[in-house]
């Protein structure tokens, strides 16, 4: 028989407000795991057959994201007189507050963020196919550039890519639809301590 839980209404965002919670999902594997459970409800079982990773390596970072209430357990059975639950991201995305900025541990979040997108290039170029680049191939687009913008400049960039950016990223998963990730990051270079303005 199963059981649903009371459930935590899902969020557009969750931001990381403590030094422990930006911990919680610095690490890839976890990363993968919300942005696995933001597709819908999973067992470990499931996620670990989608992600192609043994169920026992899993059980510790759910455990982990759960403590920390990025994931939530939604129903229950039992299954051979074990309990088996099922588990849901609580938000669509996540950031990191302000007043972290400044903190060591943001580093291990960029470095957690741009380890799984390695990774996971990697192993799109594996898929052989067209070369990058190339809009009918695994990765339609490899890109690092650099621009000069003023101030207003940059925020129109900024408003319009997170327009675009938000036109795709809405769309809903069908058959014939593939499944693409992407990091962006549009950043101000050859930045010092104190040179904010």
């Amino acid at each position: 028989m199963a059981t649903t839980m009371p459930t935590i209404e899902k969020a557009d965002v969750f931001t990381a407000e403590d030094i422990p919670t930006l911990k919680a999902f610095a690490e890839p594997l976890r990363m993968r795991l919300l942005m696995l459970l933001d597709e819908g409800e999973l067992t470990v079982k499931e996620m670990a057959a989608k992600l192609d990773v043994p169920p026992t390596r899993l059980y510790y970072h759910v455990r982990i994201l759960e403590s920390f209430r990025l994931l939530q357990v939604v129903s229950t059975r039992m299954v051979s007189g074990i309990e088996e639950k099922r588990y849901a991201a609580t938000a669509k995305s996540w950031n990191v507050s302000d007043d972290l900025l400044g903190n060591e541990a943001v580093s291990e979040v960029l470095k957690a963020m741009f380890d799984l997108a390695r990774v996971e290039l990697m192993l799109a170029f594996g898929a052989g196919g067209p070369p990058p680049g190339d809009a009918s191939g695994a990765v339609p687009m490899l890109m690092s550039t650099k621009a000069y913008m003023s101030q207003d400049e940059a925020h129109e960039f900024n408003r319009a890519l997170g327009e675009l950016i938000g036109r795709y990223t809405t769309n809903e998963r069908r058959p014939d639809r593939k499944e693409y990730h992407a990091t962006f990051t549009v950043y101000r270079a050859n930045m010092r301590p104190g040179d904010a303005s």
